[in-house]
């Protein structure tokens, strides 16, 4: 039997899952199940969405609830359920709806807890990303970007040209010879027949939220250090060198009063903040915590303490080029996982690219619908880049 959605107009309507149709569907237009099921079935403005009905109507219950005391599905409801239990049959033979929902639903809840404040360590990476784009193959294209100039636009201008004559090229966008495959990562859940009547969803999607917190940090720590190091899987371009190290200024090239390690002084704080400031703007920076620390107790820092009352002539000036932040965004890493002594500047619009391949994300959910085994397996896929290296600024703290 199908499931049951309320329309916006009050009535039910009864929807089919119809086996893995939704699944594949959503694949072919690179969204998720949530998202097709919400699009095509519209509901009440502002109660349950289309998805989550369909998971209420098929016995996925996630979450106890206190007021009526009745508790989250069992596993065994959800995945072998009896004629008698909660979950409602498809047409499809021997594949109940809740079995059908579960993949798409389990991901949904895992989602949604990431992005709360459950996975502030993981936001804070994806905040760096200033460039996203998802693509339906495991292999990505990157294009050629050929400068008339040695230096690119900034080392172009604006011409004067005759009548009926080609204006000069300041940059040329080709076709790539440069293809990358996006790798494929998978983890797997299985699950005994003794463990399903016990084993309430709650504590599946709690243990699964739990791994994916730890296994995107310590991705992300992985491909930020591929970032800094260089990554010998990245592409050479015009744009980036991407298998070779970040080019590194050490602080007592900005002052040279500087003579021991990990010591950072105001003069070359500041010259650092100004430095490449036509081609990048400083809007974030990774270091570890004694990095931090030499910035937070940098000798010569301004302190509100040479501030007194007493009345003086005095002018204050503001710089309008280059215009430095109020702040910037300090993202410290555990000693340990980042290089020592070392701190890299990103400008977020132009730095980072994350490129993920949803075929890789999709084929997991499809592989569990497959098999009348109790597992779930998840596959996933995606590659950082450096954009333009011109969009980073290293500096070393070793004099």
């Amino acid at each position: 039997m199908a499931v049951t959605i309320k329309r916006p107009d009050g009535g039910n309507e009864q929807v089919e899952l119809n086996g893995l149709a939704l699944y594949r569907e959503a694949m072919d237009k690179k969204i998720s199940v949530r998202q097709l099921m919400n699009s095509k079935y519209p509901t009440v403005p502002g109660g349950p969405d289309a998805f989550q009905q369909a998971c209420i109507s098929a016995g996925l219950r996630f979450s106890a609830n206190e007021h009526t005391g009745i508790p989250a599905a069992n596993l065994r409801d959800v995945l072998d359920p009896q004629v008698d239990a909660a979950g409602s049959y498809t047409g499809a033979p021997a594949i109940p709806d809740s079995k059908l929902l579960f993949p798409a639903a389990v991901l949904e809840l895992v989602e949604d807890k990431l992005q709360s404040k459950e996975d502030v360590a993981t936001g804070a990476f994806e905040q760096l990303v200033g460039y996203r784009q998802t693509v339906a193959t495991p292999r990505v294209e990157q294009p050629v970007i050929t400068y008339s100039g040695p230096q690119g636009p900034e080392d172009s201008q604006f011409q004067y040209v005759a009548q009926n004559t080609r204006p000069p090229l300041m940059l040329s966008i080709t076709a790539a010879d440069i293809s990358r495959k996006i790798p494929t990562t998978a983890i797997g859940m299985e699950i005994s027949r003794e463990a399903l009547q016990s084993t309430t969803l709650d504590l599946v999607a709690m243990t699964m939220t739990r791994f994916l917190k730890k296994a995107n940090y310590a991705e992300w720590v992985s491909q930020l250090n591929y970032i800094l190091s260089g990554d010998p899987d990245a592409a050479v371009t015009s744009l980036s060198a991407g298998t070779s190290a970040l080019a590194v200024v050490k602080a007592s090239a900005y002052d040279s009063t500087i003579v021991a390690n990990g010591v950072l002084t105001q003069k070359a704080w500041l010259a650092f903040l100004y430095a490449n400031s036509l081609s990048m703007t400083k809007t974030n920076l990774v270091c570890d915590f004694n990095a931090a620390l030499a910035i937070e107790n940098r000798t010569g820092r301004p302190t509100n303490v040479m501030n007194n009352s007493i009345d003086r002539l005095d002018t204050p000036f503001r710089i309008s080029y280059p215009a430095f932040q109020d702040s910037i965004d300090l993202l410290v890493m555990p000693v340990g996982s980042w290089p020592a002594n070392s701190i890299m500047a990103v400008d977020r619009a132009f730095g980072i690219g994350k490129i993920t391949s949803s075929a890789a994300e999709y084929s997991a959910v499809e592989e569990m619908m497959m098999t009348k085994s109790l597992q779930l397996r998840l596959d996933r896929g995606s590659i950082c880049l450096r954009l333009w290296d011109e969009a980073f600024a290293v500096l070393s703290l070793i004099a």
